[in-house]
């Protein structure tokens, strides 16, 4: 498929997602989510909103994004370095952040990687992005604690 076409699709997808509900839309998350994935690069026009649909499906815990933990969590610590955008470098921020309500066996092989890349992000100039950096640190850093409690 041409990658003008193929952008189209992904872009249609991500906005259907963004107006239904994830209850209806959950039986095709399984389909759906690695090509949402592919919107996660720093090069798409569509990253924020990507990412704000990303963001709003772990705030509701939908338990199919922990199968893609592997998958997503490395792009979101590429964007929240790499990204020129303050906006975009905090939502992918308060992904990770909202990540760590998820299982523990899933995050523990992930929290040594993202606790390194944080710790590259508290050099950012903006002091907003930093403050996430913080907040987001800290809760990784806790994350065997507070999941240990819930068990």
């Amino acid at each position: 498929m041409p990658e003008p076409i193929k952008e189209n699709y992904l872009i249609s997808i991500l906005y259907q997602m963004d107006g239904n509900t994830y209850v209806t839309l959950s039986p095709y998350f399984s389909k759906i989510l690695p090509l949402l994935l592919q919107l996660l690069s720093p090069e798409q026009d569509y990253v924020l909103q990507s990412l704000q649909t990303f963001c709003n499906l772990l705030e509701s815990k939908t338990p199919v994004l922990e199968d893609y933990l592997q998958s997503f969590v490395p792009k979101l610590l590429n964007l929240s370095q790499s990204s020129k955008f303050m906006n975009i470098r905090i939502v992918a921020l308060q992904c990770l952040y909202n990540c760590c309500d998820y299982s523990l066996i899933k995050l523990l092989p992930l929290k040594r990687q993202v606790i390194f890349e944080l710790t590259k992000c508290l050099d950012d100039k903006k002091r907003l992005v930093r403050k996430e950096v913080v907040r987001t640190k800290s809760r990784w850093l806790s994350i065997d604690v507070l999941n240990d409690d819930d068990d």
